[in-house]
This record gives structure tokens, C-alpha cells and sequence, in this order.
């Protein structure tokens, strides 16, 4: 049996003439036949870049062309013709035309010859040879069909049943310009080609048997035995299978040649056909489709080793008929914006554009599609299945997991599902209960539960928590820095090859989250992308419980924003950071915490080093520029020292940091400084600047300022803590005030810790005063414009070099740890401006008696405490009281010793020197008068003198003979010797002598007056006339005795 009686006995054993008369017009049959294998090509193609036109919603449209007289184009007359069985030649280029129930044309054929009545077939069976059909679609879309033979079932001219056989080709052509196009001149925008087509618009059973192939401008497919199955009410598919899938191609860019017109018949000029209309919109619910590649699904851009992949184990599409992406057409060569514009994004370009900084490749790459098994599409009726919008359609790639490899850029990205909608634009690459999203480059993996991005809209980022890790020398990093290096590295290994045989490598970098990341970029744009294809970020927000960690410190947040700008070259550079909500920030030198973190970041120069893996987020060539910290900020430094402000500004170039507020606080330990408005610290040069008044305290017990978190500023603690209590000092310790050291200035302070080799300075302005309680029954007070500590490195460690002016920690002006006891000491005091220091001290920590005082004053002091030196310039004044001791007989009695009080005051100067056996020797220069009161009003003497020098030592009875208090002076002396010249008056009640030159010791009251060379000591006694004079002479000054030896008299007088 031949071929062709094959197929006519397969189609006479089919159903009567009587059932197949009941049948709908068989066009419906082959827009199942074109619009399914289309929406195969179109499925794994979701995306095609921004669309020409929008599509607003529309009523459907009846498929038929407007009203016109049906007639051959020829000019012969067919319209008589009512038995198709009769035997008819139609004339060269004739069409038998079929109108709907309206008058108008709803499809047309002809061929080079028509067998009416057919040998073995039944009633309105016709054959024809070299057929063409073109059946008028909704929407002005126009189907041709042509083989090189058919047998059909016209009952009334229209065909409903039959099989195409032996180079079959159908082809659909869009609209041009709201017409039906030609297909003489236009050129189709779907091409099927097939041996054999088979359908039944009685059974809906569609077949195409043997290859496949179809062809778009982007678009090659081939495959095997294509089956369908319509509904008998609405001749919807109610199911797919097509066997086999060989491959799915998107070329990178329409190819004319491919979409040519197949030659054919010479036609005359086509009748110019009206546009079909609009019918009312249907009240029909949508019907939902799923299509589903099985076993091994494959999407491939490019050869070779570098070719980027997307694998998964089935693909699925789920859709409707109205789905917005599938009513667009896939190429019109008359729009030159789609011909010619580039490939948009796939699944593995898009999933790697969402790894922050991956782009989109330009290459001319095809991308290739395929699958193990067969191709199956089936209705969805339960609602859950269905999609919100009908305008849309998912589509979904499973795997265990899917992975999407891009070898070129180093790029992996592994998760149990990917899905893009089709309606929003957008890709979701989804985990589950017990794998995660997972993306390896060769800077950093990222992985989270649910990943997303709509390049269209220039979004994208991570729902529900996630990680981001920064790896040291992963094998990825490695691979590039080796390229850079210009060595030879292997291309030919897999991702998966290069990341699974390597070791694991330290992690420079983590960030985490538990709310989510979004990211915005410019919308995907060719002309605008960076090189290499980068899209332009435009920011990255994380959100709830953000968490940064480094090798260079720590981020704690709410949420973390980096915003990005264009560089010079195009690509995107991180400009600016803003953390938010109980915001934390660590380093190796300090934690900050506030409520607002705002960093500024610029591009480092071209000669800059790079900076270490995992500095910033991307690994970016970018330094910091400055900073804002606002809202309740904290910074705890290096030492344990807290500080508190509302601001804090910083100027990482100048590396410059300003705190204000409206109480500028430091605490640290036992020193607490506060109620200042502004404090600027220059690392650079190594100051800290309070502006404006301010107050520090020295505390009896430390503050705990280390916890590790926010903390109320600090009160001052009026015990030691819990841990202390058995280390309280003696029973005294509970009287003594909770303040030892008190500061206040009223203009500035200023600390520089490069004073002295890095032993540092502290400089107080604005009249300044300092009120310190070194022990119970110690107080020392200073009040000046200004006082100045210099410190110095302890002698020992002078002679070392132990001291490192380079180490950071101590260029820092805020970091308080090398001044502790045996790091650094104080080595010069300097006051000015009407300078004045007090020390007293008294018996018992009561205070209840006279105490000792030594008091200075003047208008520039300076003191070095490690030589023990004073210097006092200009005019000055001194004060020594020594108070009576009931039954101490080591108290002498005589002026300036013993109880009372000594006062001497100059014009010039004061130095002071350290003596051997804890002696001092004060040296006061210009117009010296001292005035001496003992216990009653007669116990009084006065000395007047060019120059006094006193010899002193630490008073008696002292429990300790000297004290750590720089502002005691080594006070609490009593004088031993004192030493007058120049024209010396020395008077008590009694007498009153003048001489050159006077030596008092004060242990044996004896005073010896020596005159001027050539000139005589004269003393005169009360109620004496005359003085009596003598060139050197001895006073006792014990008021028991008060007598005086003339060692050379000279004159008369009463002794």
C-alpha cells in the first residue's frame, strides 16, 4: 500500500460524514498548532528586553476579516460552486475564500490542483497538491500553511479535518501598521516546519509526527512528535506532549537570511483586506496553563570551557492565554529598535547580576537550551495553582539543586529554584528547609533563603535573613589576582572544579542580616552600562539586626545602607554608608555606638596601595572620607575610657574627629570630664581641643564605663565597687570625699600627645581652678588664666628607648592608657595669669584644727617635678604656716619658725632648688619683705632685703615626707635657715636692725648680721637712744633671751 492510500485509509476509519458536519471551523485546531509550539520558543525566552509598544487591555477580538464580497482574485466567479465533489481546476493564482457567520473572510485557500472526490474517502473529502492556506487570526496576526499535499474535510468549503504531508510549513506573520500583513512582501515572525501535520477539530487531537523544527528572529527549536489535545466546548489545549526536545537556540541577534520567505508559486497582487474589529470583552475566566521540560534541563550562553550555564532537573511555565509576554510579537523587522538591540538578560546573566557588581555580558553568545526528556503542558483548574493576574506567567527552574555557572567571571551560584515572573520582570532565587541560596564569586559567597531581582526596574536583594562572606585568597580571588599578574591560569576547570578541590580560606569578611537586603541599580540599559556591561548601583540597604565583621573591627546595626556613584571609568564605587538604629562600631582602638552612622567614601588614587581584602564591602579601591555619628554617640577607646556627645563629626584625610553636645563627656577609670559643648581630637597632629569651659575630676573610686553595650552617663560613685570592698584602705578611707581632684576652665583645654617625644601635655585655659583632695587631711587648690602639665617618660625608660613615639595608641589624644603610674610621669607644672597654688594640710581627716599652709602666688609659675625646681617669675608672694602642736618639744619658738606664719613676697623672681637630705633652698630676688606672726599679736618679726633665700624642709610629723600632689609644691615646709642681702631691715617688737647681710638659723635662733665692707650693722632696741653699731654682730632671736654680741663693735648702745 502506498503512502497515500495509507493515509486515506487512516483518515476513512475516522468518525462518519454525519459526525464530522457537527464540527467548528478547523482554524481553531491550527492556532493550537502555532500558538503551542510558540509558546514553547517563547517559555525559556520569558524576557525580551523593553517591550516596542504597551499592550493596554483589550476586548477579544473575532478572528475575521471586515465585510467585503468573497470572489477569486482572478475575476473567476466560484460563488455558484455548490458540490465540492465536482472536478475543478481553479485558475493560476485563484483562492477559494470562506466567510464567517457575519460576511467576512475568515480564511482562504488554493492549490496547483484539487481532487474533489477523492478514491476511498467519504463525502466533502478533498485532495489537494502544493496547498496554501492562510487563515485570518484575532487581531490582524495572519497563519500560512503549505505542503506539498493535504487531504481535508470540507463540508462547506471550510476545512476541518485532515493531515498536511511532506514539507510542511506554517508560518505567522504580525500585523503591519494595524493591517494583516502580506506575506509576498512581509516576513513571518514564527516558521514551522514539520513532514507531517494531522488534525481533528471533532476529536481536538492535533499531531505532528517525526521532527520539528520552528524558527523565529531570535529563536531556533527542534524537537519530535508534538501531540495536542483541545477541549470540545472552547477548543483550549487540555493537554501537550511533545516527545523530545533536541535543542532550544536564542540567537544573540535576528538573522534576515534565516526568516526569508520560502520561495513559492507566483502570485497576483493580494486583495488589500480591512482590519478585523473588536468584540466585547468576554466574561470568560482565564484558563491556565503549566508547560514542563523534564529530565536535565540544560540552558547554556556560549562555547567552550567558557560558556555560562543553568542547570536544573525540570522547567516549568506556568501561563495563561492572556499572559502580557505572550500576546508580544517575536520579531518585527520593520521596528529597528528590537532587530538590532542587544540580547537581554538570561537566567544565569540576570542571577549573576544580582552578586552586587557582576554584569551583563555583551558577547555575541547564543544561548541553548535542552532537555533529557519529553515536554508536556497541561490546564491548571485549582485556583492555588493558578496566578493572581492573568496578564503574567512564571516560570520556574527545579533542581537539586539548579546551578548556574559563569566560568569567565568566576561566578556559582547553587539553589533548589529559580523563578521569574513575566509580568513584574522579575527573578526570585528561592531555598528550602534545607538548602539555601548559595552565590560563590571570587570576591565574596552570599547566601540566603530567598534571592531576587527585577533588572527592568533596577531592583534586587535578599528577603529573610542571610550571609556574606569575604574570603582571603579563595581560589576564585586567587584565579583573578594570578590573571592580573599575567599569569597562565587554567579556564578549562569548571566553577565547581575550582571552588570544590580548594582548601578553605580565612574569612576577612562576614556580613549578616535578618530582615532582608534590597538593592537598587540604574535599570537594565546597554547604552548606560559601565564597561564589561555593569549596571549601575545605585545602593544596598540592610535590614534588622545588621552585623559586620572583620579583621578590621565590627558593624552592629538596625539596618545598613551603601550608596553608590559612577566612577571615572564607569564602573560603581561605594560613596556613601548609613547605619541606623542602635548602631555599633568596632576597631582595634575603639567602639562607637549611636543611633545614625553617616560615612563618606571617595575613590583612593590610582598609586594608592589596595587596600586588604574585606575593607570594604565589594572590595573596592576606596578610602573614607569622613563621618557623622548623631544621636546619643558613645565611644569607648582603647584604654577603657568612655566618652559621650550628640555628635560626632570626622574628617578621616585630616583624621580629624569633633564630639559636641550639650554635655561633652569623657570618663575613664578614676577621671571624669564633663559639661563641655565641643571637643575636636587630631589624630594627625596628635591634639585633643576642648572649646569652651569644661570640668575634670579625679575620683577616690573608678567608674565602670567598659560594659559592652550603651550606658547612662556615669555618676560619680560614692564607694569602691562590690569586688573592692575588702581592699578598702584604712578606717579613714570612709570620711574621705568621693572627688580628689577637681578642674574647671572657663575657655579651653587642649591635650597634645606629641608634647616631650609623645609623653604628652595638658594645657588649661580660662580662669582656670583645680581643687584636689590627695588624702583625708590634704587639700591642695590652684586658680589661674592657665595651667599647664607636661609629662615625661619615666627615667628608666628614657635610658631604654622604650618608648615608641610611632605607636598609634599613643599618638591618640583621647586614649589615657600610657599615663598610668609607671608610664608616664609629670615632669613641668606651669601656671600663669595671676597664678595661685595652696596646699594645707591637717591632722586628722575631721579637719576641725589649723592646718599647715604653703601657698604661692604669682603671675608665672613653672615647677619640674622630676628635678624638683621651681621658678617663679615676675613679682610673687609666699605664705608658710606651721600651726601649734600641744606637747611637741621639737617645736622651736622664734620668728619664722615654730608656730605661726611666715610671708614673704618680691618683685623680680623666685627659684627653687631640691637639696640633698629632703632640702630645699627658695631664692626670692627683688624687693623681698617677709613678714613672720607667731602665736600671740607681739610674736612678730619682719625682714626686708634685695634678696632672701630660705632653706626649708618637709615639716615634722608628716606621714608621708613627700607627696605625688603636683600642686603642693612640696609644700608643708618649715624654714631652717634664712638668708637675707642688700640692704637688710630686720625688726621684732623689741629691736630693729639694718645690715648687708643676715644668716637666721631658725633650729638656734641665732641670727648673725654682717654690713657692707666700709659701712657698720646698726641694731636699735626699743627705748634705747642711740643704735649700736658694729661691722658684724650675733642676734639671739629666742624671745626667752633677745640679746645681742657685738662680734666688731663699733658705737654705744644698750645691750
Amino acid at each position: 500500500m502506498t503512502s497515500r492510500q495509507h493515509e486515506r485509509k487512516v483518515l476513512l476509519d475516522s468518525d462518519s460524514s454525519e459526525k464530522r458536519a457537527t464540527k467548528k471551523p478547523w482554524r481553531m485546531t491550527w492556532i493550537g498548532i502555532c500558538g503551542s509550539v510558540l509558546i514553547l520558543g517563547i517559555v525559556l525566552l520569558v524576557d525580551r528586553g523593553p517591550r516596542e509598544t504597551t499592550t493596554s487591555d483589550q476586548a477579544d477580538v473575532i478572528e475575521l476579516i471586515g465585510p467585503g464580497n468573497l470572489e477569486v482574485n482572478s475575476g473567476d466567479a466560484i460563488a455558484d460552486m455548490v458540490d465540492p465533489r465536482m472536478g475543478l481546476n481553479l485558475p493560476r493564482g485563484g483562492w477559494i475564500q470562506v466567510a464567517d457567520e457575519e460576511g467576512r473572510l475568515a480564511q482562504q485557500y488554493r492549490c496547483q490542483h484539487l481532487d474533489p472526490d477523492p478514491v476511498e474517502l467519504d463525502a466533502f473529502w478533498i485532495e489537494m497538491e502544493a496547498p496554501e492556506v492562510e487563515l485570518y487570526m484575532s487581531r490582524n496576526r495572519l497563519v500560512t500553511l503549505r505542503g506539498d499535499s493535504a487531504l481535508a474535510y470540507a463540508p462547506h468549503r471550510a476545512l476541518e479535518e485532515g493531515q498536511f504531508n511532506g514539507n510542511v510549513r506554517i508560518e505567522m506573520y504580525e500585523p503591519v501598521d494595524g493591517k494583516p500583513a502580506d506575506p509576498l512582501i512581509d516576513t513571518p515572525s514564527l516558521i514551522i516546519r514539520t513532514p507531517r501535520a494531522t488534525f481533528d477539530n471533532f476529536l481536538g487531537k492535533i499531531a505532528c509526527d517525526g521532527r520539528i523544527e520552528l524558527e523565529t528572529p531570535r529563536e531556533e527549536m527542534a524537537g519530535r512528535d508534538l501531540q495536542i489535545l483541545l477541549n470540545d466546548q472552547d477548543q483550549r489545549i487540555e493537554y501537550l506532549r511533545m516527545a523530545q526536545l533536541d535543542y532550544l537556540r536564542i540567537r544573540e541577534l535576528p538573522s534576515t537570511p534565516r526568516m526569508a520567505r520560502r520561495p513559492g508559486t507566483a502570485r497576483f497582487a493580494r486583495r488589500q483586506l480591512p482590519p478585523t474589529t473588536t468584540a466585547a470583552a468576554s466574561n470568560d475566566l482565564p484558563s491556565f496553563y503549566r508547560l514542563t521540560l523534564h529530565d536535565g534541563v540544560q540552558i547554556r550562553q556560549g562555547t567552550g570551557p567558557s560558556s555560562r550555564t543553568a542547570v536544573g532537573e525540570e522547567l516549568h511555565l506556568t501561563f495563561s492565554l492572556e499572559s502580557e509576554q505572550l500576546e508580544q510579537p517575536t520579531a518585527a523587522f520593520s521596528r529597528p529598535a528590537i532587530a538590532h538591540s542587544n540580547m537581554p538578560p538570561n537566567v544565569a546573566v540576570m542571577a549573576a547580576s544580582l552578586a552586587m557588581g557582576s554584569s551583563a555580558y555583551k558577547e555575541d553568545n547564543d544561548i541553548v537550551v535542552t532537555c533529557g526528556g519529553e515536554v508536556t503542558m497541561i490546564p491548571l483548574t485549582e485556583a492555588s495553582d493558578q496566578l493572581e493576574d492573568p496578564r503574567d506567567a512564571r516560570l520556574d527552574l527545579l533542581g537539586s539543586p539548579v546551578r548556574i555557572e559563569d566560568p569567565q567571571r568566576r561566578l556559582r551560584i547553587t539553589c533548589p529554584q529559580v523563578q521569574y515572573h513575566t509580568l513584574a520582570r522579575r527573578f526570585d532565587l528561592l531555598g528550602d528547609d534545607t538548602t539555601d541560596v548559595d552565590v560563590l564569586t571570587d570576591r565574596f559567597r552570599a547566601e540566603g533563603s530567598w534571592m531576587w531581582a527585577s533588572p527592568e526596574s533596577g531592583q534586587a536583594g535578599f528577603i529573610d535573613p542571610g550571609v556574606i562572606e569575604v574570603v582571603a585568597g579563595s581560589p576564585l580571588a586567587r584565579a583573578v589576582q594570578a590573571e592580573a599578574a599575567g599569569e597562565e591560569i587554567i579556564t578549562t576547570l569548571p566553577v565547581d572544579a575550582i571552588v570544590d578541590t580548594a582548601d578553605e580560606s580565612p574569612v576577612q569578611l562576614k556580613l549578616t542580616w535578618e530582615g532582608g537586603v534590597d538593592i537598587e541599580f540604574d535599570p537594565d540599559d546597554p547604552q548606560g552600562n559601565g564597561p564589561d556591561g555593569d549596571p549601575a548601583l545605585r545602593s544596598i540597604l540592610f535590614r534588622d539586626a545588621v552585623a559586620v565583621r572583620s579583621d578590621d573591627g565590627t558593624i552592629d546595626c538596625g539596618s545598613l545602607r551603601m550608596n553608590f556613584t559612577r566612577s571615572e571609568d564607569g564602573s560603581s564605587e561605594p560613596e556613601r554608608m548609613v547605619a541606623l538604629e542602635d548602631v555599633r562600631a568596632r576597631n582595634d582602638d575603639q567602639t562607637l555606638w549611636t543611633d545614625q552612622l553617616i560615612v563618606t567614601m571617595e575613590a583612593a588614587a590610582d598609586d594608592a596601595p589596595a587596600p586588604a581584602g574585606g575593607d570594604d564591602l565589594l572590595s573596592g579601591r576606596v578610602n573614607i572620607k569622613d563621618f557623622l555619628a548623631t544621636g546619643d554617640v558613645q565611644v569607648v577607646l582603647a584604654d577603657g575610657g568612655r566618652a559621650f556627645a550628640d555628635r560626632l563629626e570626622g574628617d578621616a584625610r585630616q583624621e580629624t574627629a569633633v564630639l559636641t553636645g550639650s554635655d561633652v563627656t569623657i570618663a575613664r577609670k578614676e577621671m571624669l570630664i564633663n559639661h563641655g559643648n565641643r571637643l575636636v581630637i587630631s589624630r594627625l597632629e596628635g591634639t585633643a581641643n576642648w572649646e569652651g569651659p569644661g570640668e575634670a575630676k579625679l575620683l577616690r573610686f573608678p567608674l565602670d564605663v567598659s560594659a559592652d553595650r550603651r550606658i547612662q552617663r556615669p555618676s560619680i560613685p560614692t564607694g569602691p565597687p562590690p569586688a573592692d570592698q575588702d581592699d578598702r584602705q584604712a578606717e579613714g578611707d570612709a570620711n574621705r570625699g568621693p572627688i580628689t581632684m577637681r578642674a574647671r576652665w572657663n575657655e579651653q583645654m587642649v591635650y597634645d600627645s606629641r608634647h616631650n617625644d609623645g609623653a604628652g601635655s595638658l594645657e588649661l585655659r580660662g580662669r582656670v581652678a583645680v581643687v584636689s583632695d590627695g588624702s583625708p587631711t590634704e587639700r591642695s587648690t590652684m586658680d589661674g588664666e592657665s595651667l599647664t602639665l607636661q609629662f615625661a617618660f619615666p627615667t628608666a625608660e628614657r635610658e631604654t628607648g622604650i618608648q615608641q613615639t610611632n605607636d598609634p595608641l599613643r599618638r591618640d589624644p583621647l586614649n589615657a592608657s600610657s599615663m598610668d603610674e609607671g608610664s608616664r610621669i609629670l615632669e613641668t607644672l606651669i601656671a600663669k595669669g595671676d597664678a595661685r597654688l595652696e596646699h594645707r594640710e591637717w591632722s586628722g581627716p575631721s579637719r576641725e584644727d589649723l592646718p599647715r599652709v604653703f601657698y604661692i602666688a604669682a603671675k608665672h609659675i613653672t615647677w619640674n617635678d622630676i628635678d624638683v625646681q621651681a621658678e617663679v617669675i615676675g613679682d610673687g608672694t609666699i605664705v608658710i604656716r606651721e600651726p601649734e602642736k600641744p606637747g611637741d618639744p621639737s617645736q622651736s619658738e622664734g620668728p619664722f619658725s615654730g608656730p605661726g606664719t611666715s610671708r614673704f613676697v618680691w618683685t623680680k623672681r623666685l627659684d627653687m632648688e631640691r637639696m640633698p637630705s629632703n632640702r630645699y633652698i627658695l631664692s626670692m630676688l627683688g624687693d623681698v619683705e617677709g613678714i613672720y606672726k607667731g602665736k600671740t599679736d607681739d610674736d612678730i618679726a619682719t625682714v626686708t632685703a634685695q634678696r632672701v633665700d630660705a632653706v626649708t624642709k618637709r615639716a615634722s610629723g608628716l606621714e608621708t615626707p613627700e607627696t605625688d600632689n603636683p600642686l603642693d609644691f612640696q609644700g608643708n615646709m618649715e624654714i631652717e635657715q634664712l638668708r637675707a642681702e642688700g640692704t637688710v631691715f630686720l625688726a621684732t617688737p623689741r629691736r630693729r636692725a639694718d645690715a648687708h647681710l643676715v644668716d637666721y638659723d631658725t633650729r638656734t635662733q641665732l641670727a648673725v648680721l654682717n654690713a657692707r665692707p666700709g659701712r657698720k650693722v646698726s641694731i636699735v632696741t626699743e627705748g634705747s637712744p642711740l643704735p649700736v653699731k658694729a661691722t658684724r654682730m650675733v642676734w639671739n632671736m629666742d624671745p626667752r633671751i633677745d640679746s645681742i654680741q657685738l662680734v666688731e663693735p663699733s658705737g654705744t648702745g644698750v645691750r
